[in-house]
């Protein structure tokens, strides 16, 4: 079992990622420039005030995203257009991820507009800008977080997220499909990626680079299967909270019949659970049971402790 995770940390965001991730929520769209999109990377973490480009010598030396407020209008106006325009022309558009506008747009704004090279994108959204502000500081905090990556599936049962881990033909996309069919969702299978968010937990999601390979699934011996196209979107949760760690392993690796142990993830802690791959054994159900004694364990019901304690009962009575 693999007890040190190699920890990541982030360098930037492509734009291209960000806008196909948050357009449906922010309602975004591009305002041509749009082969900006997939050359340009955000590198800061915050969003930046578009009145930042005024004062070209304190931008910030990061690729950052812009974000016209609606407030924004009446500072910018208030100086001259001559003075605008010799300002921008200082800026270093390369820094410049891409610069988001509220709709719509007054003839003012569209003005200013006008004065922006072509090669910064431009997105314009129809959300309210708190919504806008809130959800794009979250993605960012979200993706500028410490990952790492293991080789693993991962599903969300009762609402825990699983990483099943287990060497190469274990039986851990077998386990998922079988989870699947019982009702629970798929998160991925093959790459896992572990997130440090949010505070005091931990993201599980795909590791897959590639949206479009992040629903498929090896199945040994059948080949790829496309989980969304199977089971449909609504059997599918792009990411989970991690609460359960299950290892498949070899029968004469485990003593007894569950090992119970515990790994440290991002200074946390979290349950760690051998199960033996035997023929003919009901491991799907094993784990279903797992995953329903880690959540009474966290509303203080632990049943190891319930068992001790009458045991230690019963001997005090046979004492006396």
């Amino acid at each position: 079992m693999k007890k040190n995770f190699k920890v990541e940390e982030p360098e930037h965001v492509l734009l291209s990622s960000f806008f196909e991730e948050l357009k449906e929520e922010l309602i975004l769209s591009a305002l041509k420039r749009v082969s900006g999109l997939y050359s340009r990377k955000i590198s800061e973490k915050e969003l930046q005030s578009v009145r930042m480009l005024l004062f070209p010598d304190a931008l910030q030396s990061r690729e950052s995203l812009y974000i016209f407020e609606p407030e924004d209008e009446e500072y910018i106006i208030s100086f001259r257009e001559d003075e605008i325009r010799e300002r921008l022309l200082r800026v270093n558009w390369n820094m410049i991820s891409g610069i988001i506008f509220f709709e719509p747009m007054s003839q003012k704004v569209q003005a200013i507009l006008k004065q922006i090279p072509n090669s910064v994108p431009v997105l314009l959204t129809a959300a309210s800008p708190e919504h806008v502000h809130r959800y794009i500081n979250l993605y960012l905090l979200y993706k500028f977080s410490p990952f790492t990556l293991i080789h693993a599936s991962a599903v969300e049962v009762f609402g825990e997220g699983v990483v099943l881990m287990g060497e190469s033909g274990s039986g851990k996309s077998e386990c998922v499909l079988e989870l699947m069919r019982r009702g629970h969702f798929f998160v991925a299978d093959d790459l896992v990626k572990l997130v440090d968010y949010p505070y005091g937990a931990v993201t599980v999601t795909s590791g897959s680079s590639r949206a479009e390979l992040r629903y498929f699934m090896e199945l040994r011996g059948l080949g790829i299967m496309d989980v969304m196209k199977a089971f449909g979107p609504g059997r599918i949760k792009s990411k989970t909270e991690l609460s359960l760690i299950v290892e498949l392993s070899k029968p004469e690796s485990v003593k007894g019949t569950v090992a119970h142990e515990e790994i440290e993830i991002f200074r946390r802690k979290f349950p760690i659970i051998k199960l033996p791959t035997r023929v003919n054994e009901l491991i799907v159900s094993r784990i279903e049971a797992a995953v329903l004694a880690e959540k009474l364990r966290k509303t203080g019901f632990d049943t190891s402790d319930v068992l001790r304690k009458v045991l230690d009962e019963e001997h005090d009575k046979e004492i006396t």
